[in-house]
């Protein structure tokens, strides 16, 4: 079947600039022709697809993001979401354009991913952290959460011959942004069945780090627990300071298995891993993807210095979209992610989870632009062909709109690069969920 996609305005994945009255041609599942007309005369394909002006650009290929199998959620092994959110949160990338995703969770299985492509258009990938000490960690450390069954002990190995094309997402133990968000607020829920913000446990944990007695125990009286657990708060912050001492040998490990199989990482990149990330970087060059560099780091001229270090040893700089422009729980301002993009730092985009409200990357990519720190063509190389060229397993033949591509297609609505309007798979013009977000 040919289709022809007319009247756009092409922005090719490759960096190249916009190019105004341009036809796509689709032969099946390929790109055939990029026609420089505006609707090609007796052409016979059909369906015709009137892009009235809007952009037509490759499907991007997000390479980190978390939530998309009924395997273990993140890399702490926490009990898979629902069906239901699994669908929501496929639904949310593919109206924001995305057609291949790697779940970077680390424990699911390549046949978790090959469950959640089967019942949605979206490309569904995995990497892996199947290491022995990353097992052990999630599963008989201080915290085991409960997720990762008999099922998900696979070896790296056996991942990467099953098609995970990457190790990863490795480090985010090793920094307290767990601890904050995650293990103190748990802990206390459950053993008191009170529940403390991010902000509560993280000025819980900084007193516990100064060894401060008496202001954790007026900080626990405080929040309705009271003074007498004082010991046990002591306890709990010592299990917490194991735990990220087993993420950091898990994280090592993790960098062993890339070099032993010569394979891509993703490490989690915050001020709290950037020494292991430009370690690892100075050992592994360009295979390591230093992700999400715009996160838990709220000084642009301290991200720019990073990001150049990490560049000047080899590693790629991945930001991820984040959520500055809706719920800024994250990222309060997009002050470090535009500075990034305007010094020239960034290799990647994608758009990690931010709690499961992350911002389109396409509109990150749009309001750069507006603000002059990026051009529309190179934006949306970072989230097309580039991430498809530093994980090559992950989308081959596709985020670039060329002859003999894949036909992974994104048409936006006229002189809006985040208004999808429609999106092909293969070939094939998918339907497109309700933005009920």
């Amino acid at each position: 079947m040919r289709t022809l996609i007319t009247n756009g305005t092409l922005i090719d994945g490759l960096g190249n600039p916009p190019r105004e009255n341009v036809t796509v041609a689709i032969e099946d599942h390929l790109i055939s022709e990029v026609i420089h007309r505006r609707a090609p005369y007796y052409d016979r394909g059909a369906p015709v697809i009137d892009a009235r002006g809007g952009f037509v650009l490759p499907g991007l290929v997000n390479h980190h993001v978390h939530g998309l199998t009924r395997g273990p959620l993140m890399i702490v092994g926490e009990p898979p979401l629902p069906d239901a959110r699994v669908k929501a949160n496929l639904d949310r990338l593919l109206t924001q354009g995305v057609t291949t995703a790697l779940n970077v969770d680390g424990f699911a299985t390549v046949e978790e991913a090959v469950a959640s492509s089967r019942f949605h258009p979206v490309t569904v990938k995995v990497s892996t952290l199947h290491t022995p000490t990353h097992l052990r960690w999630a599963t008989e450390g201080p915290f085991p959460f409960g997720g990762v069954r008999e099922r998900h002990r696979w070896t790296v190995e056996k991942m990467l011959e099953r098609g995970a094309p990457a190790i990863g997402e490795a480090g985010p133990g090793v920094d307290a942004h767990w601890p904050d968000y995650t293990l103190i607020p748990e802990a206390l829920a459950g053993r008191y069945g009170v529940r403390v913000t991010v902000e509560q446990a993280r000025e819980l944990r900084f007193a516990a780090e100064k060894a401060d007695r008496g202001r954790v125990g007026a900080l626990l009286e405080e929040h309705g627990i009271g003074r007498g657990e004082t010991d046990a708060f002591f306890e709990l912050h010592e299990a917490t300071l194991e735990w990220r001492r087993l993420a950091r040998e898990s994280l090592e490990e993790a960098v062993a298995a890339a070099k032993g199989f010569s394979e891509p990482l993703i490490l989690h990149h915050t001020p709290g891993t950037f020494e292991v990330v430009a370690q690892a970087a100075e050992e592994l060059g360009e295979r390591v993807i230093a992700g999400h560099s715009n996160f838990q780091i709220w000084d642009p001229d301290e991200a720019s210095r990073r990001a150049k270090e990490l560049r000047r040893r080899g590693a790629l700089v991945d930001i991820m979209s984040g959520d500055a422009f809706s719920t800024c729980e994250f990222h309060p301002t997009p002050d470090v992610t535009f500075r990034l993009l305007s010094d020239g730092l960034v290799d990647l985009i994608s758009t990690d989870y931010a709690g499961g409200f992350w911002d389109p990357m396409l509109l990150v990519v749009e309001k750069a632009h507006e603000a002059g720190a990026i051009t529309l063509e190179e934006g949306v190389r970072l989230a097309t062909s580039a991430p498809a060229d530093a994980v090559p397993r992950l989308a081959p033949d596709r985020g670039r709109i060329v002859p003999g591509a894949v036909a992974d297609v994104v048409v936006t609505q006229p002189g809006r690069l985040s208004g999808v309007r429609a999106v092909f798979v293969s070939g094939r013009r998918v339907e497109l969920p309700e933005r009920d977000w």
